[in-house]
């Protein structure tokens, strides 16, 4: 869309976060804040990834576990008790090699070395300027991290899971949310699963299943929920919401 032919629209402050699986997340954290401050009334939240671009096309492993997508809330003061009740965030710097694209930035610029093929013991085709996941390293990591993060927030909160109405996680696969889902003892019911038409939207993963959830009928205005995003960084973040 062309400048001259499209509609302008001014804000008072524009920020960036690219956190992909936890860009949810982290974003409502601070539409939260800025509302809270009274730095401003309404927030708009766009959380969109196309990942199937930094994906090899001869990379299995990678391909599938991916998709491209986008979502779009409006964040504004509660008028009531109802709406964010908490959110905790974290990272571990140490960890950001099992998930990575190693070219492409000021540590390791473009060239003709990182565009150069390899192929793995598995038959997957990759570049530096591709992503390269330690798919177990990232899920043993996540197995330890997202229960504690959920606990502290329920427990901070004087809450146990038996009273969240609706648990809402970023949908990396069905392994990962069946893991996670035993490992904290939430019934299955409780649990959002949207991978079965959609997959793994990345940062549009938790707003996009919330709402095909409201569609459904599985969330209902009212409920408490617990969102929980994780991904690059490596990241995560707990939300506890009043639907």
């Amino acid at each position: 869309m062309y400048p001259e032919s499209r509609s302008h629209h001014a804000a008072q402050f524009v920020h960036s976060a690219p956190l992909a699986c936890s860009g949810y997340i982290y974003g409502l954290q601070l539409a939260d804040s800025l509302i809270r401050s009274g730095v401003a009334e309404r927030v708009l939240l766009a959380t969109a990834d196309t990942y199937t671009r930094y994906i090899h096309p001869g990379d299995r492993a990678t391909r599938s576990l991916f998709g491209d997508g986008g979502a779009v809330s409006i964040i504004v003061e509660s008028q009531n008790a109802r709406g964010i009740r908490d959110i905790r965030c974290g990272t571990a710097g140490t960890q950001y090699k099992k998930f990575i694209i190693p070219a492409g930035g000021m540590r390791m610029p473009r060239s003709a070395s990182s565009a150069r093929e390899t192929i793995d013991h598995s038959g997957n085709v990759r570049t530096e300027e591709h992503i390269k996941m330690d798919g177990l390293g990232v899920l043993s990591f996540f197995n330890a991290t997202v229960p504690c993060s959920v606990k502290e927030t329920l427990t901070q909160n004087g809450l146990s899971i038996d009273e969240v109405d609706l648990f809402v996680f970023h949908q990396a696969s069905q392994v990962v949310l069946d893991t996670l889902r035993t490992a904290m003892g939430i019934p299955p019911g409780k649990m959002v699963y949207d991978l079965a038409e959609v997959g793994n939207l990345v940062s549009a993963s938790i707003p996009v299943a919330l709402s095909r959830a409201f569609e459904r009928g599985q969330a209902k205005p009212g409920q408490l929920a617990l969102l929980c995003g994780f991904g690059v960084g490596l990241s995560w973040g707990t939300a506890l919401v009043d639907l």
